[in-house]
């Protein structure tokens, strides 16, 4: 009876494994179209939220703008868009002229072919800011955006002023979870995909399949509103944004540390590290001597948040960057 069994359960396990192929191949969710605003103006909370698309470096970038003064640049992370930062926009605009992109290939922004290494969009990304007529700026970068953001103070220190640095993976534990996702390329894409169950993955903890499960969530400890998870499901599920993620991924040097020591090295303003003090995705054994390789640099605990401070605790980020950048000079 026992080998009629294993027969059976291997049998199963067979006919489990090709319905997964058989799905991972066909059910690519499909992607909501890319429509740009109606209106050059968003009315958000109170706050007019000004959308751009500038032409820089060979595509349109999609950026959106709120208040006046020396400029701050913000960059999203992964599942994010400028709408991740509306908030903290809203906070510091009375003072600032707040930037908000939308990387290459995310969001509203294009979705060119060639390279999406940070390196490219960092150079990419000195193109739109000289396109802007913005000379200088305080660069401020959650996460994914702070792998572009480390290229961009590296590469160019004489342009920005302050960096603000926010959740950034900045060892190869960190880096290697993220990629993790790549090593079944076709699982990763299915995944990536389904940007509403993506995003409500990450800041609920919801699974929409047996897939997602797979994606770490719930990241947040502060609870987020629906209005703005549904706003960043939206600008998460455009289509094109899974592949042009997975083009992120694969061009990520496999030795990040290396590359941000290297970088950090040449960058030279003042620095803050921001790192929340109950992230269950980057814990704060991942930021050990994180400070080190920087001539300039603070390391700051960020607390009551979890992987995502600008959607949890946005008053207080926008509130910790504005001491930052007024209490440490620039040169």
């Amino acid at each position: 009876m026992k080998r009629p069994i294993l027969v059976i359960v291997l049998l199963f396990i067979l006919i489990a494994a090709a319905a997964a192929v058989l799905i991972i191949s066909n059910s690519a969710v499909p992607g909501t179209v890319r429509i740009r605003p109606i209106d050059e103006i968003e009315v958000i909370d109170g706050s007019s939220y000004a959308h751009y698309f500038t032409e820089a470096a060979g595509f349109t970038w999609h950026h959106v703008e709120l208040g006046t003064g020396q400029p701050i640049v913000f960059l999203h992370g992964i599942p994010g868009a400028w709408f991740s930062w509306h908030r903290v926009m809203a906070v510091l605009s009375p003072d600032y002229r707040t930037i908000a992109v939308d990387l290459k290939g995310l969001g509203l922004s294009d979705q060119p072919e060639g390279s999406y290494s940070a390196e490219i969009v960092a150079n990419e990304l000195i193109a739109l800011m000289d396109e802007l007529e913005i000379d200088r700026f305080t660069l401020v970068s959650h996460e994914w955006g702070s792998i572009v953001a480390s290229y961009v103070a590296g590469r160019f220190p004489d342009r920005v002023t302050h960096f603000v640095r926010v959740q950034t993976p900045v060892s190869d534990a960190a880096i290697g979870q993220i990629q993790s996702l790549l090593t079944l390329p076709q699982i990763g894409s299915v995944v990536l995909s389904d940007g509403d169950g993506f995003v409500r993955r990450m800041y609920t903890g919801a699974s929409s399949s047996f897939f997602m499960s797979n994606v770490p969530g719930p990241v947040t400890v502060q609870p987020i509103g629906e209005a703005d998870i549904a706003r960043l499901s939206r600008e998460f599920s455009y289509d094109g944004i899974a592949a042009a993620i997975l083009k992120y991924y694969q061009d990520t040097p496999p030795d990040y540390r290396v590359t941000l020591a290297a970088l950090a090295a040449t960058t030279t303003m003042p620095v803050l590290l921001l790192q929340a003090d109950a992230d269950p995705l980057q814990p704060i054994s991942f930021y050990d001597q994180s400070a080190a390789p920087f001539p300039n640099a603070i390391f700051a605990v960020f607390p009551n948040s979890g992987h995502a401070p600008m959607l949890e605790q946005p008053a207080a980020l926008a509130e910790a960057i504005r001491a930052f950048v007024e209490r440490q000079p620039s040169d």
